[in-house]
């Protein structure tokens, strides 16, 4: 009996990496070389000579407007107006809404029984938005007092500071300068979401709330914070579910607790 395959496993394994495929070709063929087309998608250079030589990738091949759509986001990715990954998206999507994948899936033979109905009709009657939903996490709460703010940006006396309030050894401090230097030297990704206008000079990467660290009692955390762990659910998942929680809020642990039976018997969270 052949095992049954889901369609985002057909997804997964053939129609993603043969989109990936197709774009490097067309990135290749309007005028990227293999290094650009590489480092566009984030495969390797032997990758995309694979590609080409049809070593790599999945073999099943698109209609005439997958393609032109294909092609036109390979113009799009090289004149950086779009990114790797909102155009892989927007495709898969595409042969979803044109029946390709339930096609392809059912030729395989391990498709459920009711594959129209259960599969097909799933993908084309849904009305998805893909995107985030961020309101609950993007309100700021301006209500809460700090002990230290550092200036925005990144640098060597912003990393001490760090170190010397974080109580840290010699060895830990030259550690984070070595990794600074590191960071001074990395370029923003390409691959992903387009973070062409990301300033990494305006982010603030350190702030310490006026509380207490590692608070074992939610009693112990000032109201202003608790509020917004309260926003995301955290006092009540660690009542019902959880074995153990330690809350971040900006740059110190303020809350870290295991339940106590977990802890009568060893088990050390950290």
């Amino acid at each position: 009996m052949n095992k049954l395959l889901f369609p985002q496993e057909v997804e997964v394994w053939y129609i993603i990496p043969s989109i990936r495929r197709e774009l490097a070709l067309e990135l290749v063929k309007i005028g990227m070389n293999q290094k650009q087309a590489a480092e566009a998608l984030g495969v390797t250079t032997a990758a995309i000579s694979q590609y080409k030589s049809e070593k790599r990738g999945s073999s099943k091949k698109f209609n005439e407007k997958i393609n032109r759509e294909i092609h036109e986001s390979a113009i799009k990715i090289k004149a950086k107006k779009s990114t790797v990954f909102h155009e892989i998206m927007k495709i898969s999507r595409m042969v979803k809404d044109q029946g390709i994948l339930c096609k392809i899936h059912k030729e395989m033979g391990n498709s459920h029984e009711n594959c129209e109905k259960s599969c097909r009709n799933f993908y084309l009657n849904q009305n998805f938005e893909f995107g985030i939903t961020r309101d609950r996490y993007d309100q700021a709460n301006d209500n809460v007092k700090y002990t230290y703010i550092a200036q925005p940006g990144i640098n060597e006396e912003t990393v001490r500071k760090i170190s010397e309030l974080n109580n840290e050894p010699e060895w830990m401090l030259a550690h984070r300068l070595n990794s600074l230097k590191i960071f001074h030297t990395l370029k923003i990704p390409t691959w992903g979401p387009n973070l062409s206008n990301l300033d990494m000079n305006k982010i603030i990467y350190f702030l310490t709330p006026d509380a207490k660290k590692n608070s074992k009692s939610w009693d112990d955390v000032p109201a202003d914070i608790k509020e917004t762990f309260d926003k995301l659910g955290i006092p009540e998942a660690e009542q019902k579910a959880l074995s153990g929680v330690g809350a971040q809020y900006d740059s110190m642990n303020i809350y870290h607790n295991l339940k106590q039976e977990l802890a009568d018997q060893g088990v050390i969270f950290e």
